[in-house]
């Protein structure tokens, strides 16, 4: 996540909580409406590294609205191994 465009009015929210079988999270920030475009590799390793980690045992959703972006990763306490 990153409000590297925006960095005077940039808001930046981190959310953490648990339940019996899962942790979740949940990181979004505001963005410009003028994208650049610009991609890394960040979001494609992310989800290589949480593949070898936790297998099935993970879910990971983005939403890439006009005036937020936001990251939510879902991990399973009892990992299956299959």
């Amino acid at each position: 996540h990153g409000v590297r465009n925006n960095v005077k009015s940039a808001v930046i929210n981190v959310e953490i909580r648990e339940d019996a079988r899962n942790i979740y999270y949940k990181v979004s920030n505001s963005r410009s409406s003028a994208r650049n475009g610009v991609t890394g590799t960040g979001l494609s390793n992310l989800h290589a590294r949480l593949k070898i980690m936790y297998g099935k045992n993970y879910t990971m959703n983005l939403s890439d609205a006009e005036q937020v972006y936001s990251a939510q990763l879902q991990l399973k306490k009892d990992i299956e191994i299959a």
